[in-house]
């Protein structure tokens, strides 16, 4: 029983990963039009960082480098909220790193 559950959760798992990494593809698509596009809506581009935040609880900073090259397009639209998406990104970053740490501490 404690097998079948485990390996279910591994599945599980892996589909989440694999169908993450598929979405964060599409926003980068997305990210690449926005630029592309000088689209400057902050709700369209501030709704696009809210999903890579998502995103970076799952993959973590395999989001860095698209996060990042939206994040310096929206400093010219927006600083002081560019900024604050700077600081939300780190600190979810830093949490998974403390976690890491204290995870590899026990072992």
């Amino acid at each position: 029983m404690y097998k079948d559950t485990l390996k279910e959760i591994i599945e599980i798992a892996n589909i989440l990963n694999k169908r993450s990494k598929q979405q964060l593809k599409d926003i980068t698509i997305y990210i690449d039009n926005i630029i592309n596009t000088n689209i400057s809506n902050k709700t369209i581009i501030e709704k696009t960082f809210d999903a890579l935040l998502d995103l970076t609880y799952i993959l973590g900073q395999e989001v860095e480098s698209v996060y990042y090259r939206l994040l310096n397009y929206y400093k010219s639209i927006d600083l002081e909220a560019a900024n604050d998406y700077e600081t939300f990104y780190l600190e979810i970053i830093n949490e998974d790193e403390k976690y890491t740490l204290k995870k590899e501490k026990n072992m």
